[in-house]
C-alpha cells in the first residue's frame, strides 16, 4: 500500500547519520611524534585495519590486525610483546618473530625487529544497537583475502574471534 519509510526508520537514519558525522569531524593533528614517526602523519589514527610486513632470511610475511583505539597506542602493544618474552604469545606476529628470532641481534640481545607498518583503511567501530561491527568484518575480509598468500601469517581461528567491541556497550550482570 505505502511505500514511504515508517518513523523509526526515519528518525534511526537520521540518528545515524548525525553520528557519522560527529565521528568524521576530528581537529586533532595527525601526528603527535617528538621524534621519527611509524607511520607519518597517520600513527594517531584510530579504527584501523593496518598490515605488519616484516621480511625474514626466507620470505617476506604478512600480518593484518584491527585497533579501535588509535593505531600508536597497539603499536606500542605489539612493540612490547616484540621485547617482553612473557608476552610472547599474545599474536600471530609476536609469535612468528619469536620463533624466528627476529628479534635477537648476534650477541642474543633482545632488540626491535623491522617491522614495516602501514594502514590499510579506516574504519567505524560498533555503535550501541548495531548489528554488526565494521572493523571487525572488514579485518576478517582482509585477512580471507591475503589468506592462502604464502607469507600471510594470521591464525586461521581469527576468522571466528567475536567482536570485542561489542562488550563494552552490554549490560553488566548484577
Amino acid at each position: 500500500y505505502s511505500c514511504t519509510p515508517n518513523m523509526k526508520s526515519i528518525i534511526s537514519s537520521h540518528n545515524s547519520n548525525l553520528m557519522k558525522v560527529a565521528n568524521t569531524t576530528n581537529n586533532d593533528p595527525p601526528c603527535n611524534c617528538r621524534s621519527e614517526c611509524i607511520l607519518p602523519g597517520n600513527c594517531i589514527t584510530p579504527c584501523v585495519v593496518y598490515k605488519a610486513t616484516t621480511t625474514n632470511a626466507d620470505h617476506k610475511v604478512n600480518y593484518v590486525g584491527s585497533t579501535a583505539c588509535e593505531f600508536k597506542v597497539r603499536y606500542r602493544n605489539h612493540k612490547a610483546s616484540f621485547i617482553n618474552e612473557n608476552k610472547r604469545n599474545e599474536t600471530a606476529l609476536s609469535q612468528f618473530i619469536w620463533s624466528r628470532e627476529l628479534n635477537l641481534n648476534n650477541n642474543k640481545e633482545i632488540t626491535n625487529p623491522g617491522v614495516k607498518w602501514e594502514i590499510l583503511k579506516q574504519f567505524y567501530k560498533y555503535r550501541g544497537g548495531q548489528n554488526f561491527c565494521d572493523l571487525c568484518i572488514n579485518e576478517k575480509f582482509y585477512i580471507i583475502k591475503n589468506y592462502y598468500n604464502a607469507g600471510n601469517i594470521n591464525h586461521r581461528s581469527d576468522l571466528g574471534n567475536r567482536c570485542t567491541h561489542r562488550n563494552s556497550h552490554m549490560l553488566s550482570k548484577c
